[in-house]
């Protein structure tokens, strides 16, 4: 089944080759397949176009080699040199050899519109294409490619500023460069698939804000922009005073407020302790006014009182007593049943 690809991909090789126009046939055939040499300055600056119309190996890896491995610039590159590019990427010898004569061809010719046939019938098969139809398959599109198409032209739409404006179209983005390892893995031969091919080092892209710009991305992933404003202008000045006074005179009134509010508690609470002070003096001022006194047995104490009011209160006046100098008569009068008139 591979023995088949592979097959396929040399016949469809040189039927592409076949279509090659007939001045550019006899150019290359003067400069000999065997001594074919390319100017490095031109696979150098097509390494991309060159990597991406492979037939066989790892782009990236193709890419790499063609740009930066190759001899000096100024320098013819001879094909053996190209073909360890596309070896190392993961190219059989054979399919490296004719990588290899064709990208030399291919740049030597120039124009790259004299060559837009072959450029588009030698990319890479789809990998779920069958062999029985490969032959069909290229034929098919080379006669499909041969005829004379008219494709739409979308010109990228731009809107030019007023004339009189003043503003400048910003670039959001700009692209930087990071450092990668990439090991490519054998795609054609019987080492398809495992990666016994040398790693190599490059450089990946990827776009970033660019400077003094605050980016942003939407659900459409349209990237809007716009300018960072990170100095202090007259009007910031002002409005940062006008915060800190706000703040400053904020602080003050909870404080004053705060403070007279602890004075008045104090003052509260000293008037409630001096009133209770006042009143428990009072109760006990009464309860030492209301008391007993106790005088002594006299011969007067049968017409004086057993209470007294208070400790200190005058003594009562004196009562006449029938047991001094007075009798029963005197106090109570004549006897009415004493013979009064002698009448015995």
């Amino acid at each position: 089944m591979r023995a088949a690809k592979d097959n396929a991909v040399f016949f469809a090789a040189a039927l592409l080759l076949s279509l090659v126009p007939q001045g550019a046939s006899a150019g290359a055939g003067a400069s000999g397949a065997a001594a074919l040499a390319g100017s490095t300055e031109c696979l150098a600056s097509r390494a991309p176009e060159l990597a991406r119309m492979a037939a066989c190996g790892h782009t990236g890896s193709i890419e790499h080699c063609l740009a930066h491995t190759l001899p000096q610039q100024g320098r013819l590159c001879k094909v053996d040199v190209v073909e360890a590019c596309f070896v190392n990427a993961g190219c059989t010898v054979e399919e490296a050899r004719i990588e290899a004569e064709w990208s030399i061809q291919h740049c030597s010719a120039g124009a790259p519109e004299d060559n837009g046939i072959v450029d588009e019938l030698r990319r890479r098969r789809p990998k779920n294409e069958d062999d029985g139809d490969s032959r069909t398959t290229f034929v098919a599109a080379a006669a499909a490619a041969a005829a004379p198409t008219t494709a739409p032209t979308n010109a990228p739409l731009t809107i030019a500023p007023r004339a009189d404006s003043t503003t400048t179209h910003l670039v959001c983005q700009t692209t930087s460069t990071i450092p990668v390892t990439i090991c490519p893995v054998q795609s054609t031969g019987p080492q398809s698939g495992k990666q016994t091919l040398p790693c190599y080092t490059t450089e990946n892209t990827y776009p970033t804000c660019a400077p003094g710009l605050l980016c942003n991305t939407d659900s459409d992933n349209v990237v809007t922009c716009m300018r960072k404003e990170n100095s202090l202008d007259a009007a910031g000045i002002v409005i940062s005073a006008v915060f800190a006074l706000g703040a400053t005179i904020s602080v003050s009134a909870m404080c004053f407020f705060c403070c007279r509010e602890r004075r008045q508690h104090k003052r509260m609470a000293k008037a409630a302790e001096a009133d209770a002070i006042a009143r428990q003096a009072a109760v006990d001022k009464k309860r030492q006014n209301v008391g007993v006194a106790v005088r002594s047995v006299s011969s007067q104490s049968d017409v004086q009182p057993l209470m007294a009011q208070g400790q200190n209160a005058p003594p009562l006046p004196a009562v006449p007593s029938l047991r001094e100098s007075e009798s029963i008569s005197d106090l109570t009068g004549p006897n009415p049943f004493a013979d009064q008139h002698n009448m015995r």
